[in-house]
């Protein structure tokens, strides 16, 4: 097929979307060929289905066994069969690219796969095993989730209980059967125990594994051996863990296929790895398989690389076969509905390109009507189960989405916690120099999948790896960190200095946070040191300076707009707004506003305390919007300001009420938050002083002492109070203790918002 003009290769030889010929081999005779070689050919293949066979029935029985059947079977013998695959699997890669194999084609169709592809596949099916034991391996006695445990997993698990043996869409047994998870349900759907949610194509996905642990598991019960047949028991959920590991391994090779379609070998092969190793992904083959990313990631990668291998030439069966495969991939999550832009916008172009309207616009209705056929399945469940309603599920905020928390916040944020998927958004435009309509579809999706994903309610995905929801999308960022792989390795051979100054620069920044240990404390001149000191302290300070850099430019807006460290992003935009709240010492450093100074090694030298510069100095509060909140405040005043201190509490700008910080007390303060003036997430507390001390130096803080001779042009302090501790709790209504004195109300309306009780002597 000729390549369009903005896909053809450049005529400098650049290596993005290089043709790959076949390497000529030199022609060897028959004569020359091991003997026997089709037969060993054969049998070599026929060993790797074995050893594959043999390897899935020993995951299967892996959770029952150590060794069964004299060692062919059970957790043993997993490890021995993925050896005794990759052994086999390597000799035939080796004897395909070599050419000896090149007689057993004649008279047949040269086969356009490369040496390099074949190596490369051999490396996939690597990674894969090697997952796959350390998956067993978790199972064995390191730190695991559980087999079918917590909230998510058991119900994807219990359709297909369900379905081959109850024949019913009920999950009451199922959910009773697997320990803990009824009173978990019970706990968290008090209204309906049997709760069930989860879409029905990941049971889908697995059903062929599972349906051939139930035939191994026969045949073992049939041999003597007491294995349960019920489909609840461990074996069958071990199968579907062999199958989404297996269907992450059939997902890679179609993105790698895919990719070498349009990028080098080279290009293509790293930025597959990359996106197996460097992702979530790996998280959901080893730790939790049970969930649907697996299953997920493999229903995109197959839309991928139907979508990529026959755009310009796409027949009615390929339409149909794409459609299909949206359908399916909508079954698994229905946030994959964005995929149905594809078959629409492939329409148009080629209404526009060729004039081939007809078969167009009847080959995207065709693709369009069998992913509603597909998709048909999961809503007939949900009518079955829930009536003509909504179905439950997460919440959506459609008009407010949370997307520079879903792509930048520490908590789960996708670039934070793997910063390598930025490549697959920043490459995007790279690749519009050489293929303008595939990075517009690329665009065009990424940006749905952040919006969609964004828009729940619950966008930091409960207890998750990362940004756990956005592995359905891995396969359409694949383009753009291959593209970006190869405009780094151009640039840094047409530019080598600058890769050496970035070197540079890292090795001065290293040494000046050295010179800053030392100066500030964090590091002994006289004490021995551990490098793991050293660098944990170089990682904190480096971190209190920049923040992270995978969360700029978030991280630097709100830096800006709150004259706070960008490192303060984390924890302002990462922890859940229902999340409560009791922090002291160095950790309180996240929650300083403006106002404050905010430095680790004041904080040191006051024993755990920030002092407040400004007459008027921030707090960062976490809230729910309409929720009210009892806000604790422990201060006390620096050792030279002799007088009393007022202090006036206003919440988002609104006054509260005041309080009178005592010296020579610790003053223990109570404020009452009403629900009326709470926001959604972060929220900010103004605590207004009275009185500031302008010049207060090192050392008269607290119990803090100077060293060495007096500097009288020493830099003083100015200071207002100081902050111990903040505690956030959800106010429930509760009567203020008797203890608690009100407050002077600097508002009559406001007169019971904020107490106080006089604290004790600092400790």
């Amino acid at each position: 097929m000729p390549w369009p003009m903005h896909l053809r290769p450049s005529p400098c030889g650049d290596i993005v979307f290089a043709m790959h010929e076949q390497q000529e081999t030199p022609a060897v005779s028959l004569d020359d060929s091991i003997p026997f070689l089709p037969l060993i050919v054969k049998l070599q293949i026929a060993a790797m289905a074995i050893f594959t066979v043999l390897l899935f029935a020993s995951v299967t029985t892996a959770s029952l066994y150590e060794t069964l059947l004299g060692g062919f079977l059970g957790v043993n013998a997993v490890l021995v069969h993925s050896l005794l695959l990759a052994f086999i699997a390597v000799q035939y890669t080796w004897l395909r690219n070599s050419s000896l194999y090149t007689p057993l084609l004649k008279g047949k169709a040269p086969d356009s796969t490369s040496r390099a592809t074949r190596w490369a596949r051999f490396v996939f099916l690597c990674m894969f095993l090697i997952t796959l034991n350390l998956f067993v391996t978790s199972l064995r006695g390191y730190t695991h989730w559980g087999v079918v445990s917590g909230h998510d997993s058991p119900q994807y698990y219990a359709w297909l209980h369900s379905w081959v043996f109850d024949r019913d869409i009920n999950f009451e047994n199922e959910l009773k059967a697997i320990p803990g998870v009824w009173e978990l349900m019970s706990t968290a759907h008090p209204e309906r125990p049997e709760y069930n949610v989860a879409p029905i194509g990941t049971a889908v996905v697995w059903l062929p594994f599972y349906l051939a642990a139930h035939v191994v598991l026969l045949l073992l019960n049939g041999m003597g051996y007491a294995v349960p047949t019920d489909g609840l028991a461990s074996p069958y959920a071990m199968a579907c863990a062999f199958g989404s590991n297996f269907v992450v391994l059939l997902g890679m090779l179609m993105i790698h296929a895919s990719l070498r379609a349009r990028f080098s070998e080279r290009a293509s092969f790293f930025a597959t790895v990359l996106l197996w190793v460097a992702s979530p992904l790996v998280w959901f083959m080893t730790d939790q398989p049970w969930m649907s990313h697996a299953c997920s990631f493999f229903a995109a990668a197959l839309v991928f690389w139907l979508w990529m291998r026959q755009r310009e030439q796409r027949t009615l069966p390929g339409w149909i076969a794409l459609g299909a495969a949206i359908g399916l991939a909508m079954l698994v999550r229905p946030t994959h509905a964005v995929l149905l832009v594809l078959p629409m916008l492939d329409a148009f172009a080629a209404m526009r390109a060729k004039g081939r309207r007809g078969l167009s616009a009847g080959g995207a209705t065709l693709a369009l009507f069998s992913a509603l056929l597909v998709f048909s399945w999961q809503l007939m469940t949900w009518w079955l189960r829930t009536g003509a309603g909504t179905p439950p599920g997460s919440p959506m905020q459609w008009a407010s989405p949370a997307i520079s928390q879903v792509l930048f916040s520490a908590h789960h944020g996708l670039f934070p916690w793997h910063p390598v998927l930025l490549a697959g958004f920043i490459g995007v435009p790279i690749l519009w120099k050489r293929a303008r309509y595939e990075a517009f579809c690329l665009l065009l999706l990424l940006a749905g999948y952040v919006y969609l994903n964004a828009a729940i309610e619950s966008w930091y995905g409960g207890g998750s790896f990362g940004m756990r929801r956005f592995v359905e999308a891995l396969p359409f960022m694949a383009p753009g960190i291959a593209a970006f792989g190869v405009w780094c390795v151009s640039f840094c051979r047409r530019r080598p200095m600058v890769p050496v100054a970035v070197l540079t620069l890292v090795f001065c920044i290293y040494n000046s946070i050295l010179v800053v240990q030392f100066r500030e404390g964090w590091s002994d001149f006289l004490r021995p040191l551990s490098f793991q000191q050293v660098w944990s302290s170089t990682v904190t300070i480096f971190h209190d300076t920049f923040g992270n850099p995978f969360t700029y430019p978030a991280s630097l807006w709100f830096a800006a707009k709150h004259d706070v460290s960008p490192a303060q992003y984390d924890v302002a935009m990462g922890v859940p707004p229902d999340a409560e709240l009791d922090v002291q010492g160095m950790p309180l450093r996240s929650y300083l506003g403006k106002g404050w100074r905010g430095s680790f090694r004041f904080a040191a030298i006051l024993k755990g305390a920030y002092p407040a510069e400004e007459k008027e100095s921030e707090l960062f509060i976490y809230c729910r919007k309409g929720h009210a909140y009892k806000v604790g405040l422990s201060m006390s005043l620096p050792n030279e300001m002799q007088e009393d201190q007022p202090v006036e509490f206003l919440f988002n700008g609104q006054v509260l009420g005041a309080a009178v910080l005592e010296k020579g007390a610790r003053s223990e303060l109570t404020i009452s938050v009403p629900g009326a003036i709470t926001n959604e997430g972060l929220n900010i507390l103004t605590l207004r002083f009275a009185h500031r001390i302008a010049k207060v130096r090192e050392g008269t803080f607290g119990e803090g002492g100077g060293y060495g001779l007096e500097m009288k042009t020493r830099f003083a302090y100015p200071a207002c109070a100081l902050l111990w501790r903040l505690r956030v709790t959800t106010d429930y209504g509760d009567a203020p203790p008797a203890s608690e004195a009100a407050v002077a109300p600097v508002n009559p309306s406001n007169s019971d918002n904020t107490s106080t009780s006089p604290g004790a002597k600092p400790e």
